[in-house]
């Protein structure tokens, strides 16, 4: 009868954690989005990038007359129309500071601006935080956020993405 060596056995042994371990962890990390997404509708969860007086219009909107660098910001937003950004130093670098006192922040889907929120205070620091409900059309295609100076819709300040 064939009986196989404990190296057989030891390395037979390793090769099923290395395939079972990496798969499982890959579900439970991804188990979480996938609720998130399914129970909430998560229509987009970003960082943000300050707009370049070179950046095309989007959809409609176009970047802030000069450029704007941040230190970080985030933007989420959710099929229930929950919509929250975060921003930190989101400043003018010629002027080392923020000299606009509001700010809101558009959604757009399907190619137009759909939903803008109410403007919040916006410190020379550049900072704020928007949490906001607003409208989301059933069909909310290529989702894009973008932060509004004094709640201006047409311009934009910073976008959901980020630099390469």
């Amino acid at each position: 009868m064939y009986s196989p060596s404990r190296p057989a056995v030891f390395a037979a042994g390793a090769l099923l954690a290395l395939t079972v371990v990496p798969a499982s962890s890959a579900l439970a990390s991804g188990g979480d989005d996938a609720h998130e997404a399914g129970h909430h509708g998560l229509l987009l969860r970003s960082s943000l990038a300050g707009s370049l007086t070179s950046d095309q219009p989007v959809f409609g909107a176009k970047p802030g007359g000069l450029a704007w660098v941040l230190d970080e910001g985030s933007a989420r937003v959710d099929a229930a129309g929950h919509l929250e950004v975060q921003v930190e130093g989101l400043v003018i670098p010629t002027l080392g500071k923020n000299p606009v006192p509001k700010i809101a922040a558009s959604l757009a889907c399907n190619g137009a601006v759909v939903a803008t929120t109410a403007t919040v205070a916006f410190s020379t620091a550049g900072n704020a935080e928007i949490e906001a409900m607003v409208a989301v059309p059933t069909r909310c295609i290529a989702p894009v956020v973008m932060l509004n100076p004094n709640g201006l819709p047409g311009v934009f300040i910073a976008i959901s993405g980020q630099e390469a």
